[in-house]
């Protein structure tokens, strides 16, 4: 498909008008950049999602109104139109293709080269859960201070509140990886307290061994999300379920303790109060501990202290930013806390390695 095929394709998906399977699956092949079945069966789904719950989205209905006029023909004016057109129609499908149900998912491999070999960026937090795991080939999971490797067998979970990005590492020519995104139960929240890796994000390594279990319950939520069934969320939220659970069932038996809650009042205050100024005094009072115990529990169990922990979510938030905005440097330094620049950017660099500016001209 040239790219006023796929402009329009997409324009008749978002419009809410006729398209065929056929086109559907065309449209899928695309963007995946190969002929399987798997990726284009989310696709269809998804698509299906979109046009469910166009009323809902304020963004895509001004979209529509703006290109309707070019279903008709001549259609779009340039292939320049019409990259636009795709442009901003991916843009808005964020928080229309992931959150309208109570769990979503698919299968997405980036292979070197095709369209959809793309760089995932959240930058403003994310509004429920997201579960990616990795069954072929390696992506990078980059928090904007580390990047992780997302390797076969390798989950990662990221809470509401997270700022990450991730794609297909470099010396990869494919990374194929399982995504969902869910709003978690109470109960769930406890299971999916996984080591972490950065505010917000836990992160698993499988062995061998016990993948098959957990590629075997993926498969199972991903065939029960395409299919048709009456019982279809009940069976996702039971499915789901059991993958939470033998995800946590995977760590060392001392893990099942997790993590001390009074640390854990203590890393939500910081992630909720990281952009201005606080001291240990109100960290400990959140946390219902004294500040010398706060201080010394927190550097055992996290591996960082209080303000090493919310330098990190700072730097996590502001390198997304630089990758992801033209916001100037001085008003990141100002959203992630920082009243004065130089200094702001003296700590990125002493914590990333480069400067702002470079990191940004990197990218």
């Amino acid at each position: 498909m040239n790219v006023t095929d796929v402009a329009h394709c997409l324009l008749l998906i978002v419009a809410g008008r006729d398209i065929s399977n056929r086109q559907l699956r065309q449209l899928a092949h695309h963007f995946s950049g190969n002929r399987s079945d798997r990726e284009a069966d989310s696709f269809i789904e998804l698509s299906r999602q979109v046009q469910a719950n166009l009323q809902r989205q304020h963004g895509s209905r001004a979209l529509v109104e703006e290109f309707l006029p070019c279903l008709e023909p001549p259609g779009f004016r340039s292939d320049t139109q019409a990259q636009q057109f795709i442009d901003r129609f991916v843009e808005s499908l964020g928080p229309l293709l992931l959150w309208v149900q109570p769990v979503t998912m698919g299968y997405a491999r980036r292979i070197a080269g095709s369209p959809f070999d793309l760089v995932a960026d959240q930058t403003e937090g994310i509004p429920g859960w997201i579960i990616l795991y990795t069954l072929e080939g390696e992506g990078v999971l980059d928090t904007g201070v580390r990047k992780l490797p997302m390797r076969a067998g390798h989950m990662a979970a990221f809470e509401p509140g997270a700022v990450f990005s991730y794609y297909r590492a470099p010396q990869a020519d494919t990374w194929g990886h399982y995504w969902i995104t869910f709003q978690a139960q109470a109960a769930w929240r406890e299971w999916l307290a996984w080591p972490r890796v950065g505010p917000h994000i836990g992160y698993l390594a499988f062995a061998d061994t016990a993948r098959a279990e957990i590629e075997q319950n993926l498969a199972q939520l991903n065939h029960c999300f395409l299919s048709p069934s009456p019982m279809k969320l009940e069976l996702e939220h039971n499915l789901l379920e059991q993958l939470i659970l033998r995800s946590r069932n995977q760590l060392p038996a001392q893990s099942h303790v997790g993590i001390d809650s009074r640390i854990s009042r203590a890393q939500t205050f910081i992630e909720e109060n990281y952009d201005r100024v606080f001291t240990l005094d109100e960290v400990a009072a959140a946390a219902n501990i004294s500040s010398s115990r706060l201080a010394h529990m927190f550097k055992e169990q996290t591996g960082l202290t209080v303000l090493e922990w919310r330098d990190e979510k700072r730097m996590m938030t502001a390198a997304q930013l630089l990758r992801a905005t033209h916001t100037p440097i001085s008003g990141i330094a100002d959203h992630v806390g920082y009243v004065d620049a130089p200094y702001f950017s003296r700590t990125f660099k002493r914590l990333i390695g480069c400067t702002p500016r470079q990191y940004r001209n990197r990218r």
